[in-house]
């Protein structure tokens, strides 16, 4: 009994000590460099943004695009819809090209809607999003 008890607490711990987690990976923290592995672009890296001002038919939305990620960015904003999970495919307010801070303005917006939101930004490599954030318009 004692010796089937040491096997299973030497297998319990070999497991444990080279199982190793691996990371939680943002889609928006990237290597803003090139990508050692196949020498392409990365992604760019950008901020998740923040709501400014709500009204009942609109906001300001605040972002950021910190690195280029070794290629120009062509396209940032940010991406909305009423389920969650916005994408592009969806409504996007553009805001220009390049690194830095950008606003952009949401109009048209319903009163008492609940809005998902995130920040993008595109370059050679891809598009690359921001975590979903969400408000709600005022009556």
């Amino acid at each position: 009994m004692k010796n089937k008890f040491v096997k299973i607490l030497f297998l319990a711990i070999g497991c444990f000590t080279s199982c190793q987690k691996e990371p939680l990976q943002r889609d928006n923290v990237m290597d803003v460099n090139f990508d050692n592995n196949n020498g392409e672009y990365a992604y760019p890296h950008i901020s998740d943004g923040s709501i400014g001002d709500v009204y009942s038919n609109g906001a300001t939305y605040t972002g950021n695009v910190f690195a280029d990620g070794g290629s120009p960015v062509t396209e940032r904003g940010v991406c909305y819809n009423f389920s969650g999970n916005p994408s592009v495919s969806f409504y996007a307010i553009k805001s220009g090209i390049g690194t830095g801070n950008y606003e952009c303005i949401l109009d048209g917006l319903l009163p008492g809607y609940t809005y998902y939101l995130r920040s993008y930004a595109v370059n050679a490599r891809g598009t690359v999003y921001g975590h979903e954030i969400n408000f709600t318009t005022p009556f």
